[in-house]
């Protein structure tokens, strides 16, 4: 199916056969599911968006399921405490000293350069919703990748 017939054929779904819309977005198989759920996302409501994460998610890691729900939220600013218990769920609500010391269960909770990817959305997320300190989060990004210091001359 061309791209304007495919795009017909959603906003037709969303606007008569929601969830049939959703369980085309649940699938992993081809480009239609993928192109569903970005439809979804797009034009769609914040709670069918949801809906979306959770059915894409269902055969994904659990920190998949909260990492795009948490994601979800930003987009359409949520200030509701799901969306916030989302992005807690992937970057973890420890110190970093604690945070150090032990492993991370990477099918529970963001690592590396992707934490730090998540770290300042939750900052954008947080200063969106006027909710927390923002300014806690996003410097997150600088930290993510090491930098090459300047040299004495």
């Amino acid at each position: 199916m061309d791209t304007t017939r495919q795009q017909r054929l959603f906003q037709l779904l969303l606007a008569r056969q929601a969830q049939e819309l959703v369980r085309i977005a649940s699938s992993w198989q081809g480009a239609s599911g993928e192109q569903a759920a970005s439809y979804v996302v797009a034009h769609g409501s914040a709670q069918l968006s949801h809906s979306v994460v959770q059915a894409r998610g269902q055969v994904r890691p659990p920190v998949w399921n909260n990492a795009y729900n948490a994601l979800v939220g930003l987009y359409f600013s949520e200030p509701t405490p799901d969306v916030n218990n989302a992005f807690l769920a992937v970057i973890g609500d420890k110190p970093i000293g604690v945070r150090l010391a032990q492993a991370v269960d990477r099918k529970q909770q963001l690592a590396g350069n992707t934490w730090f990817y998540y770290g300042s959305r939750y900052g954008e997320y947080l200063g969106n919703c006027q909710q927390g300190n923002p300014e806690d989060f996003l410097p997150a990004p600088a930290g993510g990748e090491p930098r090459e210091l300047p040299r004495d001359t």
